[in-house]
């Protein structure tokens, strides 16, 4: 029994010590970047998509209250989500410094070495399918009304 005990001891320090090598190698040298850029396109889209709306409506006229809050969630996701893909490449650059040098990078050198690398691409790289994805997050949480 005593030596069961052990080995169930053991996976369960084993377990924490891969969670905790996870979270450590995967997740925390990004998250600075990667709670910036959701705050700011998916939370800044849906804070902004009732204004979008708004603007629309001297233009298209009265159209149905659903496909007003689709249209606006995407134009207001699409924009949000574009305007913080630097963000994005700046938290995969982040991992990658982490991943190679072992070490959490600073903010200014996960900015220096994305610019040395990219240059302005930091700005527009990869941005196709996340913009994407972020619209359709914000379109469909303007629909269920969050902040109702």
């Amino acid at each position: 029994v005593e030596q069961c005990d052990d080995l169930h001891a053991s996976h369960v320090v084993s377990a924490r010590h891969k969670m905790s090598h996870f979270l450590h190698n995967n997740v925390l040298p990004g998250i600075l970047f990667s709670f910036l850029r959701e705050c700011f396109s998916t939370g800044t889209g849906l804070v902004l998509s009732p204004h979008v709306r708004k603007a629309l409506d001297p233009l298209i006229g009265k159209w149905p209250p659903v496909a007003a809050k689709i249209v606006s969630g995407i134009l207001a996701g699409l924009c949000c989500s574009f305007m913080t893909q630097s963000l994005h490449n700046n938290a995969l650059r982040a991992a990658n410094i982490y991943q190679y040098s072992g070490e959490l990078p600073t903010t200014v050198q996960v900015l220096q070495q994305t610019w040395a690398e990219l240059g302005v691409q930091m700005f527009y790289l990869n941005a196709q399918k996340r913009v994407l994805s972020t619209a359709t997050a914000t379109t469909v949480l303007g629909l269920v009304d969050v902040f109702k």
